[in-house]
């Protein structure tokens, strides 16, 4: 399962556009978002949906929806309500929250595609780039997750969150100095917990040194046990 904090971060609070909902639809908002906080998702849907019975083009409530039945593990549902989100308003915030959900169903396929419609859309967003680096890892594909490095360092300097993208990627590699440098620079800049538990699972690749050495002396073993078998072969004519 992807990390869920991908899930909880597209529960958003309630935008100002709810003040502009009748009165008793935007308490069902309000009750919704609290909710959230208290792990009901269920309740969290039924408020939404609720909500979006009133209020037809209230993407925000979709999109939180879709969040909540991800939870539920009601997939092809909660992909329903963030594509919806998307078709109503297209903001980078209900783009992220597809991204977000096809990561969760690790959909990789759909992921892809759905951080390429983002990204056309809104360029320099940050969280899209961060996204796409999400995405890239989920593929294994470091040419992209390398090009959404660079646009992070141009588009923020001294993200805690670029350095950890740089440190897996190089880790991903095996090219231990520069994977060592990124690791220790995002621990600079202060990456929350979440950050330090997800690079603790990323192994930091052997030493090179080490390495060819291991590799030599295995070389060299080979090379004895060779000659020892000539030396018997021999005795025994």
């Amino acid at each position: 399962m992807f990390p869920l904090f991908l899930i909880v971060s597209a529960l958003a609070a309630p935008p100002p556009e709810a003040a502009e909902l009748p009165e008793e639809l935007a308490t069902a908002y309000i009750e919704a978002m609290a909710s959230i906080r208290t792990g009901d998702h269920q309740k969290v849907s039924d408020l939404l949906a609720t909500v979006n019975e009133g209020a037809p083009d209230f993407d925000d409530a979709f999109r939180n929806r879709c969040a909540a039945e991800r939870f539920l593990k009601h997939g092809d549902e909660a992909r329903a309500l963030c594509a919806r989100a998307v078709a109503i308003e297209g903001s980078w915030v209900n783009h992220a929250a597809l991204i977000r959900d096809s990561l969760a169903a690790q959909d990789l396929d759909a992921a892809s595609r759905d951080v390429a419609v983002a990204l056309a859309a809104h360029p320099e967003q940050l969280e899209l780039l961060k996204l796409s680096c999400e995405v890239a890892l989920a593929t294994d594909d470091l040419d992209v997750l390398d090009d959404a490095i660079h646009e992070l360092d141009s588009a923020q300097q001294d993200d805690p969150w670029t350095e950890f993208y740089r440190f897996a990627m190089h880790a991903k590699k095996g090219d231990r100095e520069p994977a060592q440098i990124a690791m220790n620079r995002a621990l600079e800049l202060g990456i929350d917990q979440r950050g330090r538990r997800r690079m603790a699972l990323i192994p930091l690749p052997p030493e090179r040194a080490w390495l060819s050495g291991w590799l030599l002396g295995l070389s060299g073993g080979s090379v004895v046990m060779f000659g020892l078998a000539i030396f018997m072969w021999r005795r025994s004519r």
